[in-house]
């Protein structure tokens, strides 16, 4: 017997995981129905994911945890995976240990940056504290060296995307970077507007 769920997300991961939480609480005595009427009410928190789209560019937030290789890879994949041409902004940058510049970068070669060796994605701007290591890595996964650029300051970061009306662009930023990628997102809506405004 088979019993229909609506998904609350396309990302095979988090598919994984709510697959996992209905097991549970089936386990536990649940009805299907009780379950599916709790999901119906669930999202993806939008400081981890959310879309907006502004004068023909869609701008997507996406949280990739710094530091972690296995989630920066799923992300990636999931990135690649979707239609269409793709921007990316990388300031996955750890925040907290910026100050002190005792980040190690290691996890960088544990996370598949071949992933976004893809003709879809046409941009990748590398910025933020360890725009340079971003940028070593993602030419160690092929990437061809036209594609990708470079600003240590995430806001002059926002002059390097081409911002193609139709394409993606993915804002990609770590756990305590949040706010500031927030920020770049609002300069970035503020950009997109007078753009469209121009026309």
């Amino acid at each position: 017997v088979t019993y229909p769920y609506d998904l609350i997300t396309d990302s095979l991961f988090n598919i994984y995981n709510m697959m996992a939480v209905i097991a549970a609480l089936r386990q536990l005595g649940l009805r299907h129905e009780t379950i599916r009427k709790r999901f119906a009410g669930t999202k993806i928190l939008e400081s981890r994911l959310s879309e907006e789209e502004i004068g023909g560019v869609k701008v997507i937030m996406q949280m990739s945890k710094d530091k972690n290789a296995l989630a920066c890879s799923r992300n990636f994949d999931y990135i690649r995976s979707k239609p269409g041409k793709k921007e990316l902004l990388v300031m996955m940058n750890c925040m907290g240990v910026s100050k002190n510049w005792s980040e190690n970068p290691s996890w960088m070669y544990d996370t598949d940056f071949e992933f976004l060796n893809h003709d879809d994605i046409v941009q990748l701007v590398c910025a933020g504290p360890r725009a340079r290591d971003y940028k070593l890595r993602l030419l160690l996964a092929g990437i061809p060296r036209q594609k990708i650029r470079l600003a240590e300051d995430e806001f002059a970061a926002l002059e390097l995307l081409p911002l193609t009306p139709g394409d993606d662009v993915y804002l990609l930023y770590g756990v305590d970077g949040t706010p500031l990628a927030f920020r770049v997102r609002e300069k970035l809506k503020e950009k997109l507007l007078a753009k469209e405004g121009a026309q």
